[in-house]
């Protein structure tokens, strides 16, 4: 309502909703700024985390590549991977792996095999998870008897 020229570009983009709801979530929080700065910190380091452990699979591979660019591509593979055209980000992931690193330098090879990898990293983390939140749940459940 500000801004009367923005308007019409948002609906010509038909984004206009998205934008809407998103100025609403953020108006919710608007009293609550600490919640809101706990969560950007929280995302924050899990992207760091994120990007630290992919730098690590690539070092793994051999490559010799500056951290640096971890931390400018990894936000946007994972934008990417999310796009709900495949499942899990199959395909998607090992797609953007391979564009952005052979930006910097990187064969499509060392790209491809370092993205399977993060694939098998991420399985295996979610896996781990997995069994402890069952042995936790399990363990909660004998307590309630």
């Amino acid at each position: 309502r500000r801004i009367p020229l923005v308007r019409p570009i948002l609906c010509f983009l038909r984004i206009e909703k998205v934008i809407k709801n998103l100025y609403l979530s953020f108006n919710l929080y608007r009293d609550h700024l600490d919640v809101l700065l706990k969560s950007i910190g929280i995302s924050l380091c899990c992207n760091i985390m994120m990007a630290s452990s992919i730098y690590l699979v690539a070092r793994a591979v051999g490559m010799d590549v500056s951290v640096i660019y971890f931390f400018v591509i990894m936000p946007i593979v994972f934008m990417i991977t999310i796009i709900p055209i495949s499942m899990s980000g199959l395909g998607l992931q090992d797609g953007a792996y391979v564009f952005f690193l052979g930006q910097v330098g990187v064969e499509p090879t060392l790209a491809f095999s370092m993205s399977l990898l993060a694939h098998f990293v991420r399985y295996l983390t979610g896996l781990i998870g997995g069994v402890v939140y069952m042995l936790e749940r399990d363990r909660a459940q004998v307590h309630k008897s």
